[in-house]
């Protein structure tokens, strides 16, 4: 008796997102006369980050990838 098990793979999608909080590095942000940045545009740069990350996959192929990864090993 043949049986058959059918598989739903659901959307790919990023799990999490991480900056090297190590990697970014404030200087003088009051005294800065040419460029004044304040915490907020750290936080700002971060969310934009992130989504520029995500973007960046999915322009590069990766979702589809691991897709396509998920269904070959499943067949």
């Amino acid at each position: 008796m043949k049986k058959t098990v059918t598989f739903d793979i659901p959307e790919i999608y990023r799990l999490s997102h991480t900056v090297d909080d190590k990697s970014l590095k404030y200087f003088d942000e009051e005294t800065n006369i040419f460029n004044p940045i304040s915490i907020k545009d750290g936080d700002k740069f971060r969310a934009d980050y992130k989504k520029d990350a995500e973007q960046q996959d999915i322009e590069d192929g990766v979702l589809d990838y691991v897709h396509t990864k998920t269904q070959e090993k499943w067949k």
